[in-house]
C-alpha cells in the first residue's frame, strides 16, 4: 500500500501546475487515411502586437498521429515565457519531405488552451497530375540536372526532381499554375556546369487536365576565356578566384577558376556574348595585392576563346596610424581599417600594434579612408568615430610612409540608472545614449563633436556623435561610462509590453563623476482599433502597422498587430501621438486567398485619444488570371527573361495601389489581377535584342485572359559617335579607369559600348535619352539621362552620329556650421542649380544635375558639379537638412547661394538655426474687423479680401464667458518652424521663436458650442520675450453632434441633419443588407492651425458610419463602413455673399476629394454648388473631401496652403510659379485637373470623413526651415 502510495504522490509531482502536458494533437491524413510517412512535421505559429510570435513543432508518429508538448524552451507558445499572454491568430500546417507526389497542407487556424488539450486533424493532399518535362541544352538531351516546380497562386506546393533520366523528369502536381526551373546537380553546380543560365518557364495544369507538357532549354558553355592575372609585372596563380558574369537579359551564364593552369593563367566557362570577368581574393586578410581588377569581354559565335588580363595593384606604400585618448596613447583594444575610395574596392586592416606603439596598414595608390573602432564597444574605454583620409599616387616612392594620428574621447564619466514602468523594475531592455553637447577634453565647447586630431601627410579628418548603450540587469538597472557631455537616455518597451512607449530623459555626466536616472516608461493608454476588409466587407488576414514619430523629442513609437479571423485589430497608442498606419494582406499564411499581394493599403493617419480612434482599410481581390505574352510585330512570342507589371489604368476613390508585378520567363508569366478591370501593363528587362513598346492596356475576365506586349527589334550602331566637351573639342578618356553610356527610352534601359574616345549604342527606332557614368579623374561629372541635353531621335534605318556631350566638373566648399558654429558631421548636403523654393520653374535642371554629400568630422564637405566651360559660371543653391536623430530644438539653415565656376572652389556656408526668442502671448476677449483677418485669407504670395466671418456662417453670439481660457495658441513662420501651446486660466502663453524671421499667432478656443478665433496677428520675437495680445472673438455657434441608428440597413434610409443645415442621407441598401443595424455619425470638427496652416474655414463636419455585429455569444463587434453600396448624398450650407466675400463664383467652386493613390485632392464630379439651397455632393464612399476655389486643388496640399506671405498679387502658373512662391518655403504644389495653377482662392468648407479632425496634407520634401 505504501509503494502504491508513492508512485501516485511521485506522478501528481510530475503534472506542472500551469499547463498540460501536451496542449494540441491530432491525426495527420491523406486521401482520409492515416499518413505514415517518416519525414512528416507539424508547425504552429502565432502572432501577437509589435511582431511578438511563439512557434512550436512536432514529428509525426508511425500511426500518423501528432502531439505538440508545452516544452520549456522560450519560443514555445506554452512556455513560461508566454504565461498569461494571448495572441491574434494561430495557425498551424503540415509538411513532408519524403515523398514528391503529396503536398504539404494548407495553413489553417487553430485555437487552443495551454492547460487542456484541444485536437485539430491536419490533412495532406495528393498530388495526381503530373508535368511531363524535358530538359535540353541548345536542343539536345542533358545529363545531371535536377528540375523543381513551384505554384504560388494558391495552395504553394513545389516538386523537386534530383536527377532527370536523359533530361526527362516527371513532376508531381496540384492544379495550379507553376513556375518550374532547372538547375545542374549540386556535384556539378556552378562553374563545373556544362550548361549556361537558369532555364525557367511558366505553366498552368488546369482542374479537368491529367498532365501537361513542358521543355526547358539550357545554353551550351562552348566557349572560354583565358585570364592571366598580374600583381604589378608579377603573374599570379594562387589564392585568387576568377570569374565571369554575362552581361544584358536573355539567358544568365557564369563560370569561375580558381586553380591555374600549367601556363599560371586561368580557363573560364561562357557561351556567346558578352561577359563582366574580374578577379578576387580568396584569403583574408589578402595583403599581397589589392583592388577588384574586371574587364568586359565578348564572345561572337563563331569564337572559341579570348584572352584577358587583369592586374592587380601592388599595396607598396604604409599608413602608420596612432591612437590617442585623454592625451595618452593607447594601443589595445582596437582594430583599425582603410577603404579605398573612388570604386576600386580595397581594404585593409589590422588589430594587432607594432612594437612602436602604431597600427600600420599597407596599401597601394589612391585616397584611402582610414578609420578605428574598440573590438568589444560594451567595455571600451573611448568613444567617438574619428576618421581620416590619406592619399598616395605613382609619384610617391614604394615605401613611402604616412603617419596619422586618430584621438577618440576617453570615457571618463559614467551614467547609471533604473528602468520601471512606475510599479516594477524591467530587466533585458536596453538604454540608449546620444550625445547632444560633449564637453571638450582639450577645454573648448564642440557641440555635437567628438574632439581629434589629424596628421597625415594629405586628406581631412571626419567623425560623428558619441553613442552608447546598455542592458538593464534583473533588477531593471543599468551602468555605461561614456565621455562627460550632455546625453539623451532613451528606453525601448520590450517587446512583450504593448502597454509601454519609448521614453527619453537628459542627463549632464560629469568628468570622474557618477550620473545617476531613473526612466519611469510612459503608458500608452490610447488605442487604435480598425479592421481590414476586402471589397465585399470580408476580414482579411493582414499584417497593421502604425508608427509615430516626434521631432521635437526624438522619440518614436509603433504597433504591430496582425488581424483576428474576422479582419480585426486593437493595438496600445499613446494619447495625443498621431500615427501612420498601414495594413498588407498576409499571402504568405494565407495562400488560398485572392487578395492582391502587391497593395499596401494605406498610409492613414490617426491621432490616439482616451477613448479607441478607428482605422479601416480595404484591400482588392486579384482573382483573375492575366497571362502576358511579350511578342513582335508579327505577333510571334519573343523569348526574354524579365519582370512584367500592371497598374489600374484609373483608381477608385481612395485607393492606394502599388501595383501587380511578377516574373516573365521566356517572354511570358501570369499575373492574378481584379477582373472586368482596365490594367496598363509593361514589361521590365535588362538589355535584348528588343525594346518594349509603349505601356499597352490590358483587361482580364473570367477567371483568366491574355493580353500581348509588342516589342521593336535592336538596330546595331543605331547611334555613335565621339565624346566633347562643352566647346565640342574632342575628350579622349585615357587616365580614368572607366566610362559606361547608357540610354534611356521610357522604362527600357541599353548599356552602349563606350571606348576612350566614343560609343556605340545598339537601341531601336524611337527618341532616345543618352547618358553616362565616369571616373571622377577625368575632369567631368556623370550626367544622368535626361538631365544633359543628348537627346537623339532614331529613324527606322539607324545609323544616327551624335556626339556625346561631357560635364565639366566644378567644385563647390559647402560648410554646415551648428548652433554654435562648430562644424557638424554627417549632415547630408545637396547643391542644385535652382533653389528649393523654386524648383520645377529653372531650365538649367534639365541641363546640370544636382551634386550631393555629406560632411565630414569639420562640418565641410565639397560638392562636386556640372558647370559650363569658360568664367561665366552657373549659379547653385546649397541647402542642408536635420539628420535623423538630431534634436529638432532647431530649425534648417538658410539656403546659400553660390557661383560655380571653372578653376574656382567657391564657398556656401549653412548655419543650423535655434529659436532665441519668445512671444509671451495674451489672449483677450476682443472684437475683430474684417480688414484684421486678411492674414487668414492668403494664399502662397498673394493676398485675397477676407471674408467677413460673421455674415458667412449668419450666427449668433452665445454668452460663453472666459474664451481666453485653456485657448489653444499656434506660432508660426512663413519662413518655417512652428509651436502649439496653451494658455492659462487667465489667457498667458509663451511661443519660442527665431528673432530673424516674421512670426504670426493665431488663437482659438472652443466654449460649449461657442466657436471663437483671432486673426493671424504677426508679432514681435525678441530674447527677452516681447508681449503680443490676441483678441479672440466669436465667430459661430457650432451644430449639434448627432448619431442615428437603423436596424435593417435594406429597408431603411439613413438621414441626418444638423442645425447649421448640413445633411447626410443614404437610402435603403446603400449602407448594408437585410439585417444588418448600421449606426451613422455626424457633428463639426475644428481643424488645428499648425504647420502654417491657416483653415480655409473654422470648421468642417465629420460623417463616420459602422455596422454592429452580434455573435452567437452576444458579443458585438463594430465595422467601420467605408465603401457605399450606392451613393450617399452629402449637403453643406453655403450662400451667395460667402462666395462674394472670397472673390468667387458658384462656377469657380469645385468638390474633391482625398486619393491616397496618388497623394492629393482630385476632383469629384458629382457636385452641384448652388448656394441657394447648399452645395450637394453625391459620394460611393466614406473619404476626406473638400470644397474648394476652382483651379487650386494643389493649394490644400502645400505646406504654405494658408500661410501668411507676401503681398502681391503675382503668383502664376506653369514654369513661372517657382518665383512667385517665395513667401511658401518651398512647398509642394499640386495642380489640378487641368494642369493649371491660378489666383483663385481656396476656402470654402472642409469636410472630413470617417472620424477624422483635419483634412491630410502632403508635407514638402523641399522646405527651406522646417
Amino acid at each position: 500500500m505504501r509503494r502504491i502510495l508513492f508512485v501516485i504522490l511521485f506522478l501528481v509531482g510530475l503534472i506542472p501546475l500551469a499547463h498540460a502536458t501536451h496542449f494540441l494533437e491530432g491525426d495527420v491524413t491523406l486521401n482520409d487515411s492515416a499518413y505514415t510517412g517518416s519525414t512528416t512535421y507539424v508547425s504552429l505559429w502565432c502572432s501577437g502586437s509589435n511582431w511578438s510570435g511563439c512557434s512550436a513543432w512536432a514529428q509525426v508518429n508511425s500511426h500518423g498521429k501528432y502531439t505538440l508538448d508545452g516544452a520549456t524552451d522560450s519560443y514555445n507558445c506554452c512556455s513560461s515565457t508566454y504565461s498569461g499572454r494571448t495572441w491574434d491568430r494561430c495557425q498551424i500546417y503540415a509538411y513532408q519531405w519524403e515523398k514528391t507526389d503529396v503536398a504539404n497542407s494548407l495553413y489553417s487556424d487553430v485555437t487552443f488552451d495551454c492547460s487542456t488539450p484541444a485536437t485539430k486533424n491536419i490533412a495532406l493532399r495528393s498530388k495526381g497530375k503530373k508535368i511531363n518535362m524535358t530538359v535540353t541544352a541548345g536542343g539536345q538531351a542533358t545529363t545531371g540536372v535536377s528540375v523543381s516546380c513551384y505554384e504560388s497562386g494558391g495552395s504553394y506546393s513545389s516538386s523537386w526532381i534530383d536527377n532527370c533520366t536523359n533530361g526527362v523528369c516527371e513532376v508531381p502536381a496540384l492544379a495550379g499554375t507553376y513556375t518550374c526551373s532547372a538547375y545542374c546537380r549540386w556535384s556539378t553546380w556552378g562553374s563545373d556546369c556544362p550548361y549556361g543560365g537558369y532555364p525557367s518557364k511558366s505553366v498552368t495544369i488546369g482542374a479537368s487536365d491529367t498532365s501537361v507538357s513542358l521543355n526547358l532549354d539550357f545554353s551550351l558553355k562552348n566557349k572560354t576565356v583565358h585570364a592571366c592575372v598580374y600583381a604589378g609585372d608579377n603573374l599570379v596563380s594562387r589564392d585568387i578566384t576568377v570569374s565571369c558574369n554575362s552581361q544584358g537579359s536573355g539567358t544568365y551564364i557564369y563560370g569561375s577558376d580558381s586553380t591555374a593552369d600549367s601556363d599560371g593563367c586561368y580557363t573560364i566557362k561562357v557561351g556567346a556574348g558578352s561577359f563582366y570577368c574580374s578577379s578576387y581574393c580568396n584569403k583574408w586578410p589578402c595583403d599581397e595585392y589589392k583592388g577588384s581588377p574586371n574587364t568586359t569581354v565578348t564572345l561572337s559565335d563563331s569564337d572559341t576563346s579570348r584572352d584577358i588580363t587583369l592586374r592587380y595593384e601592388l599595396p607598396d606604400k604604409k599608413i602608420r596610424v596612432t591612437l590617442k585618448a585623454g592625451g595618452s596613447t593607447f594601443t589595445s583594444g582596437m582594430t583599425v581599417s582603410s577603404y579605398k575610395q573612388g570604386g576600386d574596392w580595397s581594404y585593409s586592416s589590422t588589430s594587432t600594434p607594432t612594437s612602436g606603439g602604431y597600427y600600420e596598414l599597407t596599401v597601394g595608390n589612391g585616397t584611402h579612408q582610414i578609420s578605428a573602432y574598440p573590438n568589444n564597444y560594451q567595455n571600451s574605454e573611448v568613444s567617438g568615430y574619428p576618421q581620416g583620409k590619406v592619399s598616395f599616387s605613382s609619384a610617391d616612392a614604394a615605401g613611402t610612409v604616412a603617419n596619422v594620428t586618430l584621438t577618440f574621447l576617453k570615457n571618463d564619466a559614467t551614467v547609471a540608472g533604473s528602468v520601471s514602468d512606475g510599479a516594477n523594475y524591467i530587466p533585458g531592455v536596453w538604454a540608449s545614449l546620444n550625445a547632444h553637447d560633449v564637453t571638450s577634453q582639450t577645454g573648448s565647447s564642440t557641440g555635437a563633436l567628438v574632439i581629434k586630431n589629424y596628421e597625415a601627410t594629405s586628406g581631412s579628418a571626419s567623425s560623428s556623435q558619441v553613442y552608447a548603450s546598455a542592458s538593464t540587469a534583473s533588477d531593471g538597472s543599468f551602468s555605461v561610462r561614456v565621455p562627460a557631455g550632455t546625453y539623451s537616455v532613451c528606453v525601448w518597451p520590450p517587446w512583450d509590453r504593448q502597454d509601454l512607449a519609448q521614453t527619453c530623459e537628459e542627463v549632464v555626466a560629469q568628468a570622474g563623476g557618477l550620473t545617476t536616472v531613473s526612466l519611469i516608461m510612459e503608458k500608452k493608454t490610447g488605442r487604435i482599433n480598425g479592421c481590414v476588409t476586402d471589397s465585399s466587407g470580408r476580414g482579411v488576414n493582414a499584417y497593421v502597422n502604425c508608427w509615430s514619430y516626434n521631432g521635437s523629442t526624438s522619440q518614436s513609437d509603433y504597433l504591430w498587430r496582425q488581424t483576428d479571423s474576422s479582419g480585426c485589430f486593437s493595438g496600445n497608442a499613446v494619447e495625443g501621438r498621431t500615427y501612420s498606419c498601414t495594413a498588407s494582406p498576409n499571402t504568405w499564411n494565407d495562400p488560398s486567398s485572392t487578395f492582391c499581394g502587391y497593395t499596401n493599403e494605406g498610409q492613414q493617419s490617426v491621432t490616439a485619444t482616451s477613448s479607441a480612434q478607428t482605422v479601416n482599410f480595404t484591400v482588392p481581390s486579384c482573382d483573375c488570371a492575366l497571362n502576358l505574352n511579350v511578342v513582335n510585330a508579327l505577333n510571334e512570342t519573343i523569348s526574354l527573361n524579365g519582370s512584367l507589371e500592371c497598374r489600374p489604368k484609373t483608381f477608385r476613390a481612395g485607393e492606394y495601389y502599388y501595383g501587380v508585378w511578377g516574373q516573365m520567363t521566356s517572354g511570358t508569366g501570369t499575373l492574378d489581377v481584379e477582373k472586368d478591370r482596365e490594367f496598363t501593363c509593361r514589361t521590365w528587362f535588362w538589355d535584348s535584342s528588343y525594346t518594349t513598346a509603349d505601356e499597352t492596356t490590358c483587361t482580364c475576365s473570367g477567371s483568366s485572359s491574355s493580353c500581348s506586349i509588342s516589342i521593336a527589334p535592336i538596330i546595331n550602331d543605331a547611334i555613335c559617335g565621339s565624346y566633347v566637351d562643352g566647346e565640342g573639342n574632342p575628350v579622349e578618356m585615357t587616365n580614368i579607369s572607366y566610362i559606361s553610356v547608357y540610354a534611356t527610352k521610357g522604362n527600357n534601359y541599353k548599356t552602349c559600348e563606350a571606348t576612350s574616345t566614343g560609343y556605340c549604342c545598339d537601341v531601336s527606332e524611337g527618341a532616345w535619352q543618352l547618358g553616362y557614368w565616369v571616373d571622377s579623374g577625368s575632369g567631368f561629372t556623370s550626367g544622368s539621362a535626361g538631365t544633359t541635353t543628348n537627346a537623339v531621335t532614331v529613324p527606322a534605318s539607324g545609323g544616327v552620329t551624335h556626339n556625346l556631350t561631357l560635364l565639366n566638373t566644378c567644385s563647390i566648399a559647402v560648410s554646415v556650421l551648428d548652433l554654435d558654429s562648430s562644424g557638424r558631421p554627417n549632415v547630408w548636403v545637396e547643391v542644385c542649380p535652382y533653389s528649393a523654393s523654386q524648383e520645377g520653374a529653372n531650365s538649367y535642371q534639365y541641363y546640370y544635375g544636382c551634386g550631393w554629400g555629406e560632411t565630414d568630422g569639420n562640418g565641410e564637405v565639397t560638392v562636386k558639379v556640372g558647370c559650363p566651360t569658360g568664367s561665366e559660371g552657373i549659379t547653385y543653391y546649397g541647402n542642408a537638412y536635420i539628420p535623423y536623430g538630431m534634436r529638432e530644438g532647431r530649425n534648417n539653415p538658410q539656403e546659400c547661394t553660390v557661383q560655380a565656376v571653372m578653376g574656382s572652389v567657391n564657398p556656401c556656408i549653412l548655419q543650423y538655426e535655434q529659436p532665441d526668442g519668445q512671444i509671451n502671448i495674451v489672449v483677450s476677449n476682443g472684437e475683430i474687423a474684417s480688414s484684421d483677418l486678411s492674414g487668414l485669407a492668403l494664399k502662397s504670395g498673394a493676398v485675397k479680401t477676407a471674408p467677413p466671418l460673421k455674415g458667412v456662417l449668419n450666427a449668433l453670439e452665445t454668452d460663453a464667458s472666459n474664451p481666453y481660457a485653456v485657448a489653444t495658441v499656434d506660432c508660426f513662420s512663413p519662413a518655417g518652424g512652428s509651436f502649439e501651446v496653451t494658455t492659462d486660466e487667465n489667457g498667458n502663453a509663451t511661443c519660442s521663436c527665431s528673432s530673424d524671421d516674421k512670426w504670426f499667432v493665431v488663437a482659438y478656443n472652443i466654449v460649449g458650442n461657442a466657436l471663437y478665433v483671432s486673426s493671424a496677428t504677426e508679432c514681435t520675437c525678441s530674447p527677452e520675450g516681447a508681449s503680443c495680445e490676441v483678441p479672440v472673438d466669436f465667430v459661430t455657434t457650432l451644430p449639434e453632434a448627432r448619431s442615428v441608428t437603423i436596424t435593417d440597413a435594406a429597408t431603411e434610409q439613413m438621414l441626418i441633419t444638423l442645425s447649421d443645415g448640413a445633411e447626410f442621407k443614404c437610402d435603403q441598401g446603400c449602407l448594408g443588407d437585410t439585417g444588418e443595424a448600421v449606426t451613422c455619425s455626424m457633428g463639426p470638427v475644428v481643424p488645428p492651425f499648425t504647420h502654417n496652416k491657416v483653415p480655409a474655414n473654422f470648421y468642417g463636419h465629420f460623417i463616420n458610419c459602422y455596422e454592429t455585429v452580434v455573435d452567437s455569444n452576444g458579443s458585438s463587434t463594430r465595422n467601420a463602413i467605408q465603401q457605399l453600396n450606392t451613393n450617399a448624398t452629402i449637403k453643406i450650407p453655403c450662400n451667395s455673399s460667402q462666395l462674394t466675400n472670397m472673390g468667387l463664383t458658384e462656377d469657380d467652386v469645385q468638390c474633391s476629394y482625398w486619393d491616397p493613390a496618388t497623394g492629393s485632392y482630385k476632383t469629384n464630379t458629382n457636385c452641384a454648388v448652388d448656394c441657394s439651397v447648399g452645395t450637394t455632393l453625391s459620394v460611393s464612399h466614406l473619404t476626406d473631401f473638400a470644397i474648394v476655389g476652382n483651379g487650386y486643388l494643389g493649394g490644400i496640399q502645400g505646406e504654405d496652403g494658408g500661410a501668411v506671405g507676401k503681398e502681391d498679387e503675382t503668383a502664376g502658373s506653369g514654369a513661372n510659379r517657382g518665383a512667385d512662391l517665395g513667401s511658401c518655403g518651398g512647398c509642394y504644389m499640386l495642380s489640378s485637373a487641368d494642369g493649371k495653377l491660378d489666383d483663385r482662392i481656396l476656402w470654402g468648407f472642409i469636410l472630413a470623413l470617417i472620424g477624422l479632425s483635419r483634412i491630410r496634407r502632403l508635407r514638402s520634401t523641399s522646405e527651406k526651415k522646417k
